[in-house]
């Protein structure tokens, strides 16, 4: 299972990402896929193997429609 998160900073690192996730959801991101896009809206793929969609679900109303890093992040299961 994955989320994929767009409208991220493109400054963002991957350890922002793997912050970001591990505080407001409490869990380690172990495999982050980026998408630049034409770099306007860069999204990126947090796969989690050992999660199940209900988890995800709780994850997604976390995360959806933060404010982060100068920009409203979009969120969602895939």
């Amino acid at each position: 299972m994955s989320l994929w998160i767009a409208n991220i900073n493109p400054e963002a690192t991957d350890d922002d990402i793997r912050e970001l996730v591990r505080k407001y959801c409490g869990i380690e991101v172990p495999e982050i896929r980026r998408e630049p896009g034409d770099g306007t809206r860069p999204a990126a793929q947090l796969i989690f193997p050992d999660v199940n969609n209900t988890v995800l679900q709780e994850f997604q109303k976390r995360l959806h429609g933060m404010f982060w890093k100068e920009r409203t992040i979009s969120v969602q299961i895939m």
